[in-house]
């Protein structure tokens, strides 16, 4: 076997595997960097969601004490 027949056989899988394992890595960080994308954005929608639950809570509160003044105006509690 000459050398050139050894480097085609010897060396072409293994530059098309490096090849490969490069493209895997490169797919590996665009996903990477999606996942970290969508953390962050699910995030700051549960901080929203948090606020909204927050400001509904205050105003059933408030609510709850208007109902409370009105029965005690009435006499039915």
């Amino acid at each position: 076997m000459s050398n050139i027949q050894l480097l085609i056989t010897v060396g072409l899988p293994m530059l098309a595997l490096a090849f490969g394992m490069y493209l895997n890595d490169r797919r590996f960080e665009a996903i990477s960097t999606r996942i970290d994308d969508l953390r962050t954005d699910l995030g700051g929608r549960i901080t929203r969601v948090e606020t909204s639950v927050d400001n509904l809570t205050g105003k059933l509160v408030d609510l709850d004490n208007r109902v409370i003044k009105i029965e005690m105006k009435l006499g039915i509690r």
